[in-house]
């Protein structure tokens, strides 16, 4: 039997409902139209050689009639004013893209924006930001900064890295009815994977598998190769895979049986970002998610450092989650947005990994985002796509302390007469899942509309740490972060949170405050949070009971309805 899993066709049907990481919008990934485009293309350039060539013969006649008519003294000057274009011209040839002639001899250099300076002082060009029409935003890779911790990964070089790629593969309800994991198993077996790439999943959580293969009553581990899936654990029990014990095993699975030079981690399932975490098991509805605290006492207890952390899941790319994922990892991988229902594209970036065991991470990323953002904008054009690569070394070396002075200087806004300027700044800036009202935004364009000095200091800190982000969206800049506004029933849930992650007590103080403010009616929530929930009662929301997020996210884990539309 061919162990290779087939894909059902990911069309969901007809109507208005909407799944992300995700709902599968259906349709294969590059059809006809564009190799037609190319093939024409191709016929009329030639045409227009063929004129060139004629047009280039008659002119050529024409100067050497011209040239013959001249006296020697003209043809003298004419040969030096020629001689002296050509060595102009091949000094242009050999200097880098982005200097020209004019710039050499003194004229204006080309513009850089101070926002995106590196904090080893190189520039970038100033990326625009998407109008909300479609258009992509895509900053150029900046390199590694000299404000960073070592790195975990130190490469060997020369393509001699071993490597293992850890795919924690929570199938729940995007596999059991639309095959998305089995989609994305295709993909990585038409991938090219090298001898010294050990591709590695675990699958469960889910009750039902959209292929021959895979076993719904037991969790499972298997070896992803060029030609197909290999079982190597038939029968690990049925475990839920949001219990935090249960990573752990796999990861020391991993670690004892695969070891590396190069670790990756890849959170497959659902996310609800930071409050929510990661993950729903279908099998075992009644577990919840795995939080970021539960997430990091799993990292944790496993010892393993790695390259990189991805979350191929809804709206992870939070401050948060950065910070978590920073003692264990030099970069992190993920969407501040909910994840379209193809997903991740595994079969670039896992071919290009096997050429060279040893390629940049920013590299590598690169591929991966780029592929993440042209498949979900072309099959997909009106869902809105982010994903982002973010720097964990230089943040971790770099962000805390000017997170720690823009939460102080925040909170004295609001225990001032200047609260205003916080309240029209959140209310102003992106955000994330918005009817799901999880409270996430864009942190950075947060930061920028409050404006004051250390929010402009921690922007730029933060804004260098982004290495590479992609999206449709405007001012999405690739981290985001819990600030309450819409719904405060999530507040004791992220104090908890905070608490447990021991991440800082100023920002903790921060949120307090403006839920404060609110509860008081000095600010007005948004319409949204009135219409739903009356008036505010801080008391009730940081004592009594609160909602758990990520079903409120997901619409009810039991519901049949259109739910599940994030995450």
């Amino acid at each position: 039997m061919e162990n290779k899993p087939h894909s059902r066709d990911k069309r969901v049907g007809s109507g208005s409902a909407s799944v992300h990481k995700g709902d599968a919008y259906g349709g294969q990934v590059g059809s006809g139209a564009r190799e037609g485009q190319r093939q024409e293309s191709s016929g009329s350039r030639a045409g227009l050689n063929m004129n060139s060539s004629l047009r280039n013969g008659l002119i050529l006649m024409f100067i050497s009639k011209l040239f013959n008519s001249m006296n020697r003294k003209t043809r003298r000057i004419v040969l030096i004013i020629v001689g002296i274009l050509l060595i102009l011209s091949m000094l242009r040839s050999c200097m880098p893209a982005d200097l020209s002639v004019s710039n050499l001899f003194g004229s204006t250099q080309p513009s850089y924006s101070s926002n995106n300076s590196t904090s080893s002082g190189e520039k970038t060009p100033t990326a625009t930001n998407s109008n909300g029409s479609g258009s992509i935003v895509t900053p150029s890779p900046t390199p590694a900064s000299t404000t960073a911790r070592e790195r975990f990964y130190q490469p060997k070089g020369n393509g001699q890295d071993e490597v293992t790629v850890m795919v924690y593969m929570c199938g729940t309800d995007l596999e059991s009815k639309y095959g998305m994991g089995t989609s994305d198993l295709v993909e990585m077996t038409n991938a090219t994977i090298a001898d010294n790439v050990n591709v590695i999943v675990e699958t469960g959580g889910c009750k039902k598998w959209q292929n021959s293969i895979i076993s719904a009553g037991t969790n499972q581990i298997y070896r992803v190769s060029t030609n197909g899936v290999t079982p190597l654990e038939n029968n690990l029990g049925n475990n839920s895979m949001v219990d935090p014990q249960n990573l752990v095993d796999f990861i020391n699975y991993c670690k004892t049986n695969y070891p590396a030079d190069r670790n990756i981690l890849i959170m497959w399932d659902h996310g609800g970002g930071s409050i929510s975490g990661y993950g729903y098991d279908e099998k075992h509805a009644n577990d919840g998610t795995m939080d970021l605290a539960e997430f990091n006492s799993a990292l944790k207890a496993s010892g393993v450092k790695f390259d990189w952390i991805g979350f191929d899941a809804c709206l992870m790319a939070t401050l948060e989650t950065a910070m978590v994922c920073d003692d264990y990892a030099d970069y992190l991988i993920a969407s501040e947005e909910s994840e379209p229902g193809t997903g991740w594209h595994y079969t670039n970036w896992l071919t290009q990994l096997s050429k060279n065991t040893s390629v940049d991470t920013l590299s590598l990323s690169k591929t991966l985002v780029d592929d993440f953002v042209s498949v979900s904008t072309s099959q997909y054009s009106n869902v809105p796509v982010t994903l982002s690569v973010i720097d964990l070394a230089q943040l971790q070396a770099s962000v805390p302390a000017t997170f720690t002075a823009f939460s102080q200087s925040t909170n004295t806004l609001l225990s001032g007469q200047n609260y205003t300027m916080v309240s029209n700044a959140r209310a102003g800036s992106r955000q994330f899942a918005q009817s799901q009202r999880i409270n996430q935004v864009d942190v950075l364009d947060f930061a920028d509309r409050i404006g004051t000095n250390e929010a402009k200091v921690f922007a730029q800190t933060l804004r260098d740490c982004v290495k590479y982000n992609k999206t449709n969206i405007s001012r999405a800049y690739g981290v985001s972060i819990y600030f309450p506004y819409e719904n405060m029933r999530t507040m004791k849930y992220a104090l908890n949170t905070y608490d447990q992650l021991g991440m800082d007590a100023e920002y903790s103080k921060c949120i307090t405050s403006f839920a404060s403010l609110a509860s008081s009616g000095q600010i007005a929530a948004s319409p949204s949070y009135s219409s739903n929930y009356g008036s505010l009662d801080l008391g009730s929301i940081l004592g009594g009971t609160y909602d758990n997020p990520l079903e409120s996210l997901l619409g009810g884990y039991g519901s049949s309805s259109s739910g599940y539309s994030s995450g």
